[in-house]
C-alpha cells in the first residue's frame, strides 16, 4: 500500500490529497519502495534513510535513473530521525522494525517525527511462523559461521551447506529456495536481508520466505 490516498480514507473516511504532503521511507535500501512511493503520491515530499551509504547511493541512481526529482535521500539512523527537523504525514517502514532488539523503540522513534492524525505503515513477522528459521540461525551460530557481520565467505558457506542437505530435510525444505544456490545470488542474498546481523539476532535466511506469515500495519496518532 504504497499512497496516502487509500490509508487515509480506510482510517478517516475521507479522500486527501497528496499536494505537498511529507512522506518518510525509513530503511529505504537502494529505493525500490520509495520509487513506488514517490510515483504513487504526486507532488508530494518523498525523503528516504537508510544506515548504509552504498544503499543511498543506489536509491539515489535507481531514482535518478526514473526520473523523479522531488526525492532526497539521507544517510541516517531512525532513532535519529528527530535531527531532520521535520514531520510526515505518511511513514513507509518495510523489512525494519523486527530488526530492532526492541520493534517498540524504532516504533517510538517514527511516531516522533509523526504528525497528528499522520500514518504509519510497517510490518512485524510471526514468531511462530519462523521457528524454523530460529532453529537454522542457532545451528550456525553454534559453529561460529556469523561471530563476525557475515559478508562473501559466509554466505558461500551458507549455499554449500544448505545445498548439501536432502530435500526432505525440514530445515532446508521450509526456508530455502534453490535459487540461492547460484554463485550470482550472493549479492542478492545480502540486499535483500539474507544475512542480517544485529544485536538481537543474526538472520540467515529470507524475512519473509513463501510459508511465512507477516502483517501490515496502520497507526494513527491522534491529538
Amino acid at each position: 500500500m504504497d499512497n496516502l490516498v487509500t490509508s487515509y480514507y480506510l482510517k478517516y473516511h475521507r479522500v486527501a490529497s497528496t499536494k505537498e504532503i511529507a512522506i518518510l521511507d525509513a530503511g529505504c535500501g537502494t529505493g525500490f519502495q520509495t520509487l513506488a512511493l514517490a510515483r504513487a503520491n504526486p507532488g508530494s515530499r518523498v525523503i528516504g534513510i537508510d544506515l548504509s551509504e552504498k544503499s543511498i547511493e543506489l536509491a539515489r541512481a535507481r531514482l535518478q535513473y526514473h526520473n523523479c526529482q522531488d526525492v532526497e535521500f539521507r544517510v541516517l539512523n531512525i532513532l535519529d530521525l528527530p535531527q531532520l527537523g521535520l514531520e510526515f504525514d505518511y511513514i513507509n517502514c518495510d523489512e525494519v522494525l523486527y530488526l530492532f532488539p526492541d520493534p517498540a523503540v524504532g516504533l517510538q522513534a517514527l511516531k516522533s517525527v509523526l504528525k497528528p492524525n499522520g500514518i504509519i505503515r510497517a510490518n512485524l513477522h510471526s514468531a511462530l511462523q519462523r521457528a524454523d528459521l530460529y532453529r537454522a540461525q542457532a545451528a550456525f551460530r553454534l559453529i561460529g559461521l556469523f561471530d563476525q557481520n557475515p559478508e562473501d565467505t559466509e554466505v558461500a558457506a551458507v549455499q554449500t551447506m544448505m545445498k548439501s542437505l536432502p530435500r526432505w530435510v525440514n530445515v532446508k525444505e521450509r526456508t530455502w529456495r534453490s535459487q540461492l544456490e547460484q554463485a550470482e545470488a550472493t549479492e542478492s542474498m545480502k540486499s535483500n536481508q539474507i544475512v542480517v546481523d544485529t544485536a538481537a539476532e543474526k538472520c540467515v535466511f529470507s524475512p519473509r520466505p513463501p510459508y511465512c506469515s507477516y502483517s501490515n500495519f496502520r497507526i494513527t496518532v491522534l491529538d
